[in-house]
């Protein structure tokens, strides 16, 4: 089979190539990296010593594959008659959602087990912080021009902010973050493994490591991104007060924690102080945070008529103009909480199995840095930073609905399983039927006119928002005048 680590840049390539194709946002990127997906899971199975963990989080996302599945099988419209089967508002979105959904349970399939190989975790982790500082160096030079274009070359839709190769400086702000904490745990475990070489060099790769990482956390900052501000705060509080924990003297772990507490309170201090950063302005919301509360209180209707299994995968887009207020205006694309967007697609059903595939690893690691149990410390810790900054971010933004960032999401969860130990060997047969399945699945995902195999399954992935509106049948679906 391929050499392990044609599977390894395989992965790395990836993820660089979600950051760099605008976030794999558009019809074309976004076909082409789930394309790379299911070649990886292919060129995986072709390796007699693959053997990946089972259960675990791969059962959260067959879960939901299943259910999008049966909700494909049956299309009715929103005001229709109620019934107890899955149904979808829109196939072709749903057999479109469920390609992505297939390709993350294949990436988290295949990362997972490459993770275990010897350093795979530690050069991952490299590749990771540097796709990171790419887009800090191409957002910061971009901003500092005043320039609002990708790359600060090709002009995108009015309304757009974008930063690096990102539409919006949320979405770059969240992989950067993601990047800040698995970037420090690299450059930790770097230092404390040539901890006897000269106090020159050390000190070098002390300033070389400030200085990278100082770049990063500086880009986060001039995007002004609350949620993932907020959210790095949060996850380096949280992370501190469990590492606290594990100290052997009880005079550190209280030293440790009323040190963490008085950061706390200074962040809090400061957050009162610029209530700007919780979305007030004027001791109202200002007008992103109204938005947002609209969206949420709109989507909580949506849920409360369809909790158990949902709209569809993919059919928030066309349901939601039925429910949204008139405050917000035009299409809205997602609900800007990417678990409240899960749930209103999938239900309760697909909600808790996804929250518990990524919730069950996290809250093992997080036992294991307050008990110690777990080394080298310092990489258990960035990676449960990582993934719980992640996470937190995904409550106020739809980051799970951005292939390059979730990419980044479920390729970190399969990091924090390796740090957990993998878990027992999976029982999945490798060989060339599984492969010759991915490359299948492969060819389906490429652009039409690539492949002939009807790919996308009729998907409309280029339509607009005004051409969705043109299509909608007001009189079916309009359950909220």
């Amino acid at each position: 089979g391929p050499p392990r680590r044609a599977c390894e840049m395989m992965l790395w390539f990836i993820l660089f190539f979600g950051v760099a194709a605008f976030g794999a946002t558009e019809w074309w990127s976004r076909s082409l990296l789930e394309f790379f997906i299911f070649i990886l899971a292919a060129m995986c199975c072709l390796r007699g010593d693959f053997n990946p963990p089972a259960g675990g989080p791969l059962i959260g996302f067959m879960v939901i594959i299943a259910l999008g599945a049966a909700q494909a099988l049956n299309v009715r419209p929103l005001a229709g008659p109620a019934g107890l089967l899955p149904f979808t508002a829109a196939r072709p979105q749903t057999l479109y959602a469920l390609l992505l959904w297939a390709a993350l349970a294949a990436l988290f399939w295949s990362a997972s087990g490459i993770l275990l190989w010897e350093g795979a975790l530690r050069r991952l982790a490299l590749a990771i912080f540097v796709i990171g500082l790419f887009i800090a160096v191409v957002g910061m030079l971009q901003r500092g021009q005043g320039n609002t274009a990708y790359y600060g070359l090709r002009p995108v839709r009015p309304g757009c902010n974008p930063f690096g190769p990102f539409v919006n400086y949320d979405d770059a702000a969240n992989w950067m973050i993601g990047a800040i904490f698995i970037g420090a745990g690299f450059f930790a475990e770097q230092m404390l493994r040539r901890w006897r070489v000269h106090l020159a060099d050390r000190a070098a790769q002390l300033a070389l490591a400030v200085f990278l990482l100082g770049v990063t956390i500086a880009a986060v900052l001039t995007t002004g991104s609350r949620g993932a501000i907020n959210s790095f705060f949060g996850s380096v509080l949280l992370t501190g007060f469990l590492v606290a924990g594990s100290f052997k003297s009880s005079g550190q772990r209280r030293s440790s924690r009323a040190s963490l507490i008085v950061l706390g309170s200074l962040y809090a201090y400061f957050l009162y102080a610029n209530p700007k950063m919780l979305g007030f302005a004027g001791g109202a919301f200002d007008a992103s945070a109204a938005y947002r509360v609209s969206m949420y209180r709109s989507g909580l209707r949506m849920f409360l008529d369809f909790p158990v299994l949902g709209v569809g995968l993919g059919g928030f887009q066309n349901a939601f103009h039925a429910y949204q207020e008139h405050f917000v205006v035009g299409l809205v694309d997602h609900v800007h909480s990417s678990w409240l967007e899960v749930a209103l697609e999938s239900g309760i059903l697909g909600l808790l199995s996804f929250s518990t595939a990524i919730l069950a690893p996290l809250v093992r690691l997080g036992r294991s840095l307050t008990l110690g149990t777990r080394r080298p410390g310092v990489v258990t810790a960035a990676w449960f930073s990582a993934l719980f900054a992640l996470l937190l971010h995904g409550l106020v933004e739809f980051t799970f609905q951005i292939p390059a960032n979730v990419v980044l999401f479920v390729v970190t969860l399969a990091a924090v399983i390796a740090c957990l130990g993998g878990g027992s060997p999976s029982t999945f047969r490798l060989g060339l039927a599984p492969a010759a399945a991915f490359v299948v699945l492969a060819l389906l995902s490429l652009p039409p006119g690539v492949s002939g195999m009807s790919p996308r399954f009729g998907a409309p992935f280029v339509a607009s928002g005004e051409q969705l509106l043109a299509r909608r049948d007001a009189d079916a679906i309009n359950i909220h005048p």
